[in-house]
Formats: C-alpha cells, structure tokens, sequence
C-alpha cells in the first residue's frame, strides 16, 4: 500500500465515526422531544379522565 491509499482510508474511518456520532446526538436529541410528546400526552389523558368521573358525579355530561 502507497501513503495515500492509507490516508485515504484514515479519512474514511474519521468520516464514518463522525456520522455515527452526529446521528447518536440527533437521535438522542429526536428521543427526548418524543418522550416529552408521550408523557404530556398520558397526563393529559389523564387529566381528563378525572374530570369526567368527577364530572359525571355531579350529573355534568
């Protein structure tokens, strides 16, 4: 192997690390806002669901 095939394979390793690092962060990134999405969500539900049963007490449809 001549000097610039081997560098041209460290750039390629260098490339390939950076990618898989930019997708973990975006990705990590992504999952936090969903789960923030989701859990909002499940209370919310929640939230309603009491106050239809405590609705549905006083005769409130």
């Amino acid at each position: 192997m001549d000097t610039g095939m081997e560098v041209f394979i460290f750039l390629a390793y260098a490339a390939g690390l950076l990618i898989i690092f930019l997708l973990a962060k975006f990705f990590a990134f992504s999952g936090k806002i969903i789960l923030k999405i989701v859990v909002n969500s499940i209370c919310g539900g929640v939230i309603l669901i009491v106050i239809n049963f405590i609705g549905a007490g006083f005769g409130v449809h």
